[in-house]
This record gives structure tokens, sequence and C-alpha cells, in this order.
């Protein structure tokens, strides 16, 4: 998978215990809203990631007033898997002392977040140990991934992850993998999804194809976690409010 990271970078510093806040965009007209939203994230990270396959989106990012003093770097990426073509960006860097923190805008186009969920997430940081933190999602079924089923994943649109090791390479081989089998399989959880659901991200079979990657990107993320032993945290639990967003975000859908 083709990435290049380019030369726009801010004051990168080389300390290994860092706190990361890693974006990856693609709405131009929605920016200034979305950093706006993520405002109390801002206060947390030490540096700022930012990925987007619009170049001229990440120049504008990279002159914000609301983030001139931040360490920032700039990815320039392809856009073959949706938001996680960002994030493998973003895993080729850092190494399992680094707290990633991880968002994509969705949180202002898609999402209904409120400043208490948020406060919930970043409350959910103050564990040191390993994990991965964010929005608990579930399915109505158990989906087979390589042999391995769960009916429920951590959500990708905000998510927090801590001592894991990425080798890139081999998951990008998994998930190219998983969607040989799926495309033979026009009945797959998946694809129904996205054409009941999702019709908005399926108006080719490119842009389905790169969609049903990041799905499956999302949860192998999971699985690796467990696998290694990470502790799964799941933020909005108990939240009454997130409850009611996740109301409002099906009637979006709808």
């Amino acid at each position: 998978m083709h990435n290049e990271i380019s030369n726009i970078t801010k004051g990168l510093h080389l300390s290994k215990n860092r706190t990361i806040l890693a974006i990856h965009l693609h709405h131009e007209d929605r920016v200034d809203e979305f950093f706006r939203k993520v405002k109390l994230l801002l206060e947390v990270e030490s540096e700022i990631w930012v990925s987007s396959a619009n170049k001229e989106l990440l120049q504008k990012v990279a002159s914000m007033n609301i983030l001139r003093s931040k360490v920032m770097k700039i990815f320039e990426v392809d856009n073959k898997w949706h938001d996680w073509s960002g994030y493998l960006a973003f895993l080729r860097e850092i190494e399992p002392s680094f707290r990633l923190i991880v968002c994509n805008d969705s949180i202002v186009t898609r999402r209904v977040i409120s400043k208490n969920t948020i406060r919930r997430f970043i409350k959910a940081l103050e564990m040191d140990r390993p994990a991965i933190i964010g929005e608990l999602d579930t399915a109505k079924c158990s989906i087979d991934i390589g042999g391995w089923s769960s009916a429920s994943w951590i959500s990708t649109y905000l998510f927090a992850i801590k001592g894991l090791h990425f080798d890139v390479p081999q998951l990008v081989d998994c998930v190219e993998n998983d969607l040989e089998k799926v495309l033979t399989n026009s009945d797959h959880f998946f694809i129904r999804y996205l054409d009941d659901r999702r019709t908005d991200v399926v108006i080719d079979s490119d842009s389905k194809l790169s969609k049903l990657g990041a799905m499956f990107f999302e949860r192998r993320l999971t699985r690796l976690a467990i696998e290694n032993g990470l502790q799964i945290v799941d933020s909005c639990a108990g939240s009454t409010v997130r409850k009611f967003e996740r109301v409002l975000e099906r009637f979006r859908d709808a």
C-alpha cells in the first residue's frame, strides 16, 4: 500500500513516552467545526498527527491558528482504505510505549458526539496500562474473521491504544485475504450492512471495497488487542447520554 509522508513537520521531538492525537480528515468544509468539537482532546496530547488524501486540506490544517503552538506532523496518504489509509500510516510510526489517540471527522459529519461523551473518553485515558479504549460497538451476529469470531469491537471513529506493536504489512495482508473471501459471498453481513445502511459510501465498486476493508481493519484491531492481552475499555459503558446520541445517529442514517 502506498503512503507518502509529506515534509510538512513542525517541531517534532523524539521522546519515546508520547501522547499523540492522530486525525484523519476527509471534509475540508467541516475542518473548523471538527477542531472546535475536539478542543478538549487538544489539551490531552503532546503532539498532533494529521492525515488526508486532500493536499489542500492538509495545508489548511498546518496553518490553523488553533494548532499554531502544537507539535505537528502531516501525512499525505491515498484513500485506498478510507480513514484506515491514515490510520495505517500512523501505526507504522508508533512504538508500544506511545499512547495514540485516533479519530476522524465523522465525529461531525456522521456521529452525534457531545462534550460529555468526549469527557468520558478522556477520563478513561487516565489508566496507564496497555489498553485499547473507545466505544465498544456490537452487531446482531458474530462475524468470523480468519477463524476468530466476535459480535463486538472498538469503534474507530475515536479510540486510543497503548502497548501494542503493529506489523502493518502483515495486517494489510490479512485484510486483503478477508476481502477475497467476503467478495464471494453477497450475503455476508458486512455487504448487507453497507447496501442497507451506508449507500453513501458504496457509490461504486472501489468505494465499496475500501469501506469493506476499513470494517475488517476495525475488527482485526480489536482482535490484535485481545490476543496481546490489552485491556478493552468501553469509555461509553453505562452512558445514557451516549445511548441518546446513538438514537439520533440512527435517525440521521435512516
